[in-house]
């Protein structure tokens, strides 16, 4: 975006410098050049429409069919399900999900003001694309070492984490009105994956270095779906990082939300090395879990977890799932009125004290034990300082740094397999996580 400002200032100024003849004309040439700087995007979209496509998976999977009907929720302003890809010079790609919360109840999937998904995808574009995520998605930055990768850049429009295959009906809160929902990440992911097949120019092949990767909701996305990428292209190099998704839930969250609403459990890898359907289903299989089960099933690849300490979305978002279920310190479920400040804000500055330090404790566990792998080689985490939600596609890819390790180093790392790859917590640096409310949250 600095790079599209500069140029809109230099055809600005030389407006100022041109001789008196001709100034209509030159006005509308730098007007011309201007608007096409503006709307050009390397972007292009598509698409998918439905089908099936069949998958030769490991056991006791086995050869499996999987049809799909891309779409987005159904919501007004959210029918349509596209997705968007970046042709680079080189043979690697970045498989990027998309965040933007997620929602499970009729309290916070439905309403005017109380939806807490990304629920406009009629409002995306390939413009949006270009100049809403920078970082490792910024072409034009010579300091990104992905700058010249091809990108699948995969929209979130079905408030499931990427993880759904499945219609559900919820009443709307306030007309009552029964109304399908479709949870269908998991099959828009599908798609995407189907149209990788076919096409010569976004097919990987043995030479391939592919980072799959999301942010907040879509680093759910990654580390759920990262198992299918990884069989479906078995000669290419495959890691994983998933920034900003710690997965802290309540008790009774995850069957309700994942297993009842979303279906995630029809597509679940169960192939992973000690994965359990049961413990899935019910809610006894942890994030923290599911990390350390993919990186035991797949050794030669890398798998990175990032997080700030105290990240404030995520914390907002646990507290929404006690309002919803009103669990401690709540009595009983929130109350439902369609208003903005229904769930607080989304930066978490609302969210009790003792529910954040539930959260930031919890979180750490998810991160530095629970996911660690039997060889603890091949998965590594970031755990920065503060409490801003994501890094990975705004500038901060290029200015956070923990322990001496930036996070874009960090990255580097995992894709280019360095020796140098490691676990840096902020906890153990000098400086601390600097708490934005208190040190017992550390």
């Amino acid at each position: 975006m600095q790079n599209q400002l500069l140029v809109i200032f230099i055809l600005l100024a030389s407006i100022g410098c041109q001789a008196p003849d001709n100034t209509k004309d030159k006005e509308n040439l730098i007007l011309g050049a201007l608007v096409y700087e503006l709307t050009r995007t390397p972007y292009v979209e598509r698409s998918p429409t439905s089908g099936s496509l069949t998958l030769t998976l490991p056991a006791p999977t086995g050869t499996k069919t999987f049809n799909f009907n891309p779409s987005c929720s159904g919501t007004t302003g959210n029918g349509t399900f596209k997705f968007y890809t970046k042709k680079g010079t080189s043979r690697n790609y970045i498989i990027n999900f998309m965040g933007g919360g997620a929602c499970w109840d009729a309290k916070n999937c439905l309403g005017t003001n109380t939806p807490t998904y990304f629920n406009q995808a009629s409002q995306f574009s390939s413009l949006a694309a270009k100049f809403a995520f920078n970082g490792i998605l910024d072409e034009t930055n010579p300091m990104n070492p992905y700058r010249d990768w091809n990108v699948i850049f995969i929209p979130y429009c079905t408030g499931d984490l990427h993880w759904g295959s499945n219609d559900t009906t919820y009443n709307d809160p306030n007309t009552g009105v029964a109304t399908t929902f479709k949870h269908r990440g998991f099959q828009n992911f599908i798609s995407v994956i189907d149209f990788m097949l076919k096409d010569s120019e976004f097919k990987p092949d043995s030479s391939s270095n592919i980072l799959v990767t999301g942010q907040s909701a879509g680093g759910y996305g990654a580390i759920f779906n990262f198992p299918y990428v990884k069989e479906v292209f078995t000669s290419s190099t495959v890691s994983v990082i998933s920034d900003a998704s710690n997965g802290v839930v309540p008790t009774g969250f995850a069957n309700a939300a994942a297993t009842n609403r979303w279906k995630a459990d029809s597509n679940v890898p169960e192939w992973l090395t000690g994965f359990n359907l049961t413990n899935f289903q019910n809610g006894n299989l942890t994030l923290g879990n599911f990390f350390k089960l993919v990186a035991d099933t797949y050794s030669t690849s890398r798998v990175g977890q990032y997080t700030t300490a105290f990240d404030g979305n995520q914390r907002f978002f646990y507290n929404v799932q006690k309002l919803i279920l009103g669990t401690p310190p709540y009595t009983s479920a929130i109350t439902y009125e369609d208003r903005k400040d229904l769930w607080g804000s989304s930066s978490g500055v609302n969210v009790p004290l003792s529910i954040s330090c539930d959260w930031v404790t919890q979180a750490r566990s998810e991160m530095v034990t629970k996911s660690l792998p039997a060889t603890n080689s091949n998965y590594k985490y970031y755990r920065a300082s503060g409490d801003v939600h994501t890094v990975s596609t705004s500038v901060g890819f290029y200015t956070v740094s923990s322990g001496g390790r930036s996070v874009l180093d960090w990255y580097q790392d995992i894709t280019d397999r360095t020796a140098s790859w490691n676990s840096w917590d902020c906890l153990n640096t000098t400086a601390g996580c600097v708490p934005p409310a208190s040190a017992i949250c550390q």
